[in-house]
């Protein structure tokens, strides 16, 4: 990887969602403009990468898509949440928890203690099937994996989280 830079360029007016739905609704939209936009490849492992291996694209992940579209980092620099403001950082680490699956411990980024867990438990399935598809390489898997996120935001939405 490239140096790292401390100070990356953003666009400090937008600001992420606070609750998860909208958090994952903003990556959703991202990552699907990231999918028809030729500067970018969306790879699962890759934050927000430019160039990797001489490839002439940045390669993004879910978290990296925002950063690219939402937060306005140039595809031809190198990004990962602890460049960004302290909670901003927590939300870039809350997608990516949520793609792996660490369900808690995205909803913990975010300063959500959910003491009944039952009420987000019904929508296991939602959130495995983000993580089945969260190894995205290429546009059409990382368009089944926005499709997934789209329909946990809405099911999140819908109980208020």
């Amino acid at each position: 990887m490239k140096e790292i830079h401390k100070t990356v360029p953003i666009n400090t007016r937008q600001k992420l969602p606070d609750r998860m739905s909208g958090l994952l609704a903003v990556c959703a939209r991202d990552l699907e403009s990231c999918v028809g936009d030729d500067r970018y490849h969306p790879w699962f492992s890759q934050w927000h990468e430019s160039a990797v291996r001489g490839k002439t694209d940045c390669f993004v992940c879910a978290a990296g898509a925002v950063m690219a579209k939402t937060l306005g980092v140039d595809p031809s620099v190198d990004a990962v949440p602890s460049h960004f403001p302290r909670r901003t950082y927590e939300k870039l680490l809350a997608i990516d928890y949520i793609r792996r699956g660490e369900v808690r411990s995205a909803f913990r980024e975010l300063g959500v203690r959910i003491t009944n867990f039952k009420k987000v438990e019904g929508l296991n399935s939602l959130f495995e099937r983000i993580n089945e598809l969260g190894h995205f390489d290429g546009d059409d898997e990382a368009m089944l994996f926005v499709g997934a996120l789209r329909d946990a935001a809405a099911a999140l939405d819908k109980i208020g989280l």
